[in-house]
């Protein structure tokens, strides 16, 4: 079972489960994904990778996705001094 926060990457081999599953009318992704294997990756190896947590932070309404543009903003982009 995915948990809260998951942040599901499909592969194309995945869509005829995926389709099966709408199909059958099933609309909840990990009801879905219940037929496809699942890899989980804990915060042990993605934190390498993003320290403050946010790499699979979820941005579900307008004001998550400001959030995200504002935390951008404060970083120095390459290239930019």
């Amino acid at each position: 079972m995915l948990e809260k926060g998951a942040c599901p990457a499909t592969y194309q081999r995945c869509a005829p489960a995926i389709r099966a599953a709408l199909a059958q009318g099933i609309r909840k992704v990990t009801d879905g994904l219940q037929s496809v294997l699942v890899e989980m990756i804990g915060p042990l190896e993605w934190k390498g990778f993003d320290s403050e947590g946010l790499l699979f932070k979820n941005m579900n309404s307008p004001e998550d996705y400001e959030e995200a543009r504002a935390r951008l903003g404060e970083r120095e982009r390459p290239g930019e001094k």
